[in-house]
C-alpha cells in the first residue's frame, strides 16, 4: 500500500512541475525595452493600437513593413532592420505580442497572434491609405504573419519568413531537443497532451504550410542550415507549400534566427533582392 501512495504521490509531483512549465512558456521572462528606432536616428511615434504596444517609422515609401519578434523577444529584436528599410525610405510598424515586451496577456506561438496581426495592419492602411504592406517576421512572427496572410491576404504585398515553423506540434517537438537533450525531452512528452486545454486549440491544427498555399505573392523564406529548435525540413517543407512563389534563402552553418546578425551582408542582400520584386 506504501508503494501505492508513493507513486500516485511522484505522479501528482510529476503533473504539478509539468503543468508549472506549461504556464510559464505562456508567461515566458520579458526582456526589457532595449533599443529603439528613435535611438538609432530614424523617426519614431509611440503608439497603442488595441491593446498593443508599437513603433510607428513613417517612411517616404508607400511600402511599410510591419515587422513581428519571435518567441521571448520583443519589437527591439526587428529594430535594425527597420533601420536599413528607412535607409531606402520604406517606413516601419514595430509591435509587442502578447506576453512579450510591454504586452498584457500571454502569448499562444501565433495562433491568436495572427488576430494582432490583421489590427495591426488595417491601423497601417487607416494612417497611411494606399500603403502596400511587407510583413517581416522572425520565428513566431513569420507563422503569425503567414497564418495573417491566409485569412486577409488583400491587406498585403509581401511577406518574408525567417525561421518560421510549419506546424506547430512539429515546432514543440524541437524545443526540448534543443534545450534539454534526449531525457528532457523524454521527461517532457506529456506536455503535447496538456497544451490543447492550456492553449485553447489543437497545436497540430496550426499549419502554416497551408497558410502558404493561399498566399498571393512571392514569399522569401529565410533559414540557418543549423537550426535546431526548428530544424531546416520546416523551411523546406514551407518552401514545397509555396511553389513557385516560394523564394529560398539559407544561411550556412546559422542556428535559429542567426542569419540576420551572424551574416547581415547575406541577410541584407536577401531583403533588396526581395524589395525588387516588389518593385518598392
Amino acid at each position: 500500500m506504501i508503494w501505492v501512495l508513493a507513486v500516485l504521490a511522484l505522479l501528482v509531483v510529476y503533473a504539478a512541475i509539468l503543468w508549472i512549465v506549461v504556464r510559464f512558456t505562456l508567461r515566458p521572462f520579458r526582456l526589457p525595452v532595449y533599443l529603439s528606432p528613435g535611438g538609432m536616428g530614424l523617426p519614431q511615434e509611440n503608439v497603442t493600437i488595441g491593446e498593443t504596444p508599437g513603433w510607428w517609422c513613417p517612411g517616404d515609401s508607400n511600402l511599410v513593413a510591419l515587422q513581428l519578434h519571435g518567441y521571448m523577444m520583443n519589437r527591439c529584436e526587428l529594430v535594425p532592420t527597420a533601420h536599413w528599410l528607412h535607409g531606402r525610405g520604406i517606413g516601419s510598424l514595430l509591435i509587442d505580442f502578447p506576453g512579450h515586451g510591454e504586452a498584457p496577456g500571454e502569448t499562444r506561438f501565433g495562433w491568436p497572434e495572427r488576430e494582432v496581426v490583421l489590427q495591426c495592419a488595417r491601423w497601417i492602411h487607416e494612417r497611411q491609405p494606399g500603403a502596400r504592406i511587407l510583413l517581416i517576421g522572425s520565428s513566431m512572427g513569420s507563422a503569425a504573419s503567414a497564418l495573417a496572410i491566409a485569412e486577409e491576404p488583400s491587406l498585403f504585398a509581401g511577406l518574408v519568413l525567417d525561421s518560421a515553423y510549419t506546424r506547430m506540434d512539429l515546432a514543440m517537438d524541437g524545443w526540448w531537443m534543443v534545450f534539454g537533450g534526449r531525457l528532457v525531452d523524454l521527461f517532457m512528452r506529456p506536455v503535447r497532451v496538456l497544451s490543447r486545454p492550456v492553449l485553447g486549440f489543437r497545436p497540430k491544427s496550426v499549419d502554416v504550410g497551408d497558410a502558404l498555399a493561399s498566399v498571393p505573392f512571392p514569399v522569401l523564406v529565410m533559414h540557418g542550415t543549423a537550426d535546431r529548435l526548428i530544424p531546416p525540413f520546416h523551411a523546406q517543407k514551407n518552401l514545397e507549400a509555396l511553389g513557385e512563389r516560394g523564394i529560398p534563402a539559407w544561411f550556412e552553418n546559422r542556428r535559429h534566427s542567426e542569419g540576420r546578425w551572424m551574416d547581415p551582408e547575406q541577410y541584407f542582400a536577401e531583403l533588396e533582392s526581395y524589395l525588387a520584386r516588389l518593385s518598392y
